[in-house]
């Protein structure tokens, strides 16, 4: 009489499992399912230019990572909202509207957001004193993210 181990058997069952998602993915979970999400990074400077790049065009599913390399700390507002976000939310909180601010953003800190649905997305990046106060209405520059 043979006995399986309880190893065994749960070998064997993971083997069956990654045979079948592995091998035929697009039987199991379709075509359209299938993406692969891309990293952006935006630099905040001190510096006439204040964002680089201005502009991102991202993909569904991609993160941007805002990084600030300027002197004070900063605070990123989005002016409209954002609809579905997906993880990973570093350094950003979400109102009952939808609309997304990020915590203090200091010297060689970083705030991402992986968005999903498509559009244009305007912000505002605002300098803030040591206090983590705002300086009067300094905005460093306005931004995009163009979701397609």
């Amino acid at each position: 009489m043979f006995i399986e181990k309880p190893q065994q058997k749960n070998l064997i069952i993971f083997f069956i499992f990654f045979i079948m998602f592995y091998t035929i993915p697009n039987t199991v979970f379709g075509e359209d399912m299938i993406f692969e999400p891309n990293l952006h990074q935006v630099v905040i400077k001190d510096s006439e230019q204040g964002l680089y790049p201005y502009l991102i065009e991202a993909g569904k599913g991609d993160t941007v990572v805002w990084y600030n390399q300027g002197v004070s700390p900063v605070r990123i507002r989005f002016l409209s909202v954002l609809g579905i976000i997906c993880a990973p939310i570093i350094n950003f909180n979400g109102d009952i509207d939808g609309i997304f601010i990020s915590n203090e953003i200091p010297r060689g800190g970083i705030a991402s957001l992986c968005l999903i649905d498509e559009g244009v997305f305007d912000y505002e990046v605002v300098r803030l004193n040591n206090e983590g106060q705002n300086l009067g209405h300094l905005t460093i520059m306005q931004g995009k993210v163009l979701v397609e």
